[in-house]
């Protein structure tokens, strides 16, 4: 791992992920560190994390489209067990399923 990556990098103590508020809590987190040193890009370390859940899954990857759409900043989610890269891969794929019917219908 580079210097530049440790620097950025934020390590999610948490072992179960399944509340909103849970999300909330690392938009704050994301900010913080980014403004830490003009950061441009922030890492997410999962490796301690064993389960998510899909409204947390939903909330952190609204999160993450808002620092990417509107900041221009890259969040990235790091060292996912299996597990909770199925469970977060599923939701994008939903939330993308649902933009596309949703932008159909106007």
């Amino acid at each position: 791992m580079s210097n530049n990556t440790m620097n950025n990098l934020i390590k999610i103590k948490d072992q179960y992920l399944i509340f909103r508020d849970q999300a909330k809590v690392f938009e704050k987190v994301i900010s913080k560190k980014l403004k830490e040193k003009n950061n441009s890009e922030v890492c997410l370390d999962f490796s301690q994390v064993h389960f998510i859940s899909r409204s947390f899954a939903d909330e952190l990857l609204e999160i993450i489209n808002y620092f990417q759409k509107e900041k221009s900043r890259d969040i990235k989610v790091i060292n996912q067990n299996s597990l909770v890269s199925q469970l977060f891969s599923i939701v994008k794929k939903q939330k993308g399923k649902i933009k596309k019917e949703l932008s159909l219908q106007i």
